[in-house]
């Protein structure tokens, strides 16, 4: 069940029309392991509810954001101010960076790389100067942009939320109940 899972959500794009998003996908394990007695009501009130909370929080806003266009929005308005500054590459990548990061802060890595490095690499080839005949951004240093980018949004690790080690961290508890870590650990080490 889990590596049918897991070959459901390489293959999302094509069966998304049957089974939808993979949200959906992903409660055929859940559905499975409990409705066929793999896993009981004991281990359904064991799972870290306020971790899958708080990584499915994440997502919906990730979702909610792309939906709305914001995104787009906020990339393009990065992009004309800096091509009518004449920004310099370092400037661009120090600018969309920077947004990348506080993205990828606030929701997974995951969702933020799947949202946001697409509209960074089609600003970074339009930046560059467009798309050419054969279809391909080959003019100016996008790939720095892109991968600057990539390379941010992996660090960005300020919050709970950010990542699944990080939530699994959070939702750690000693004895009596009480978190190992705050979200202040997270903002100060990062």
């Amino acid at each position: 069940i889990s590596v049918l899972t897991i070959v459901l959500w390489a293959v999302n794009d094509q069966v998304k029309e049957y089974l939808g998003s993979v949200g959906m996908i992903s409660l055929i394990p859940v559905v499975v392991f409990f409705g066929f007695g793999f896993l009981t009501v004991k281990d359904f009130k064991a799972l870290s509810w306020d971790v899958l909370m708080l990584l499915a929080g994440g997502v919906v806003l990730g979702e909610a954001i792309q939906n709305s266009g914001l995104l787009h929005v906020i990339a393009f308005a990065i992009k004309d101010v800096l091509n009518s500054a004449h920004a310099s590459t370092y400037l661009v990548l120090v600018a969309f960076g920077t947004f990348t990061w506080l993205f990828a802060n606030f929701i997974s890595h995951t969702v933020a790389s799947i949202i946001i490095l697409p509209i960074v690499a089609s600003v970074a080839c339009e930046l560059a100067g467009g798309i050419s005949v054969e279809g391909s951004c080959s003019k100016g240093h996008w790939r720095a942009l892109v991968v600057g980018s990539v390379l941010l949004d992996s660090g960005a690790m300020a919050l709970p939320v950010t990542s699944f080690p990080n939530a699994a961290t959070f939702a750690e508890k000693d004895k009596d109940g009480n978190r190992y870590l705050s979200t202040l650990d997270f903002i100060k080490t990062g």
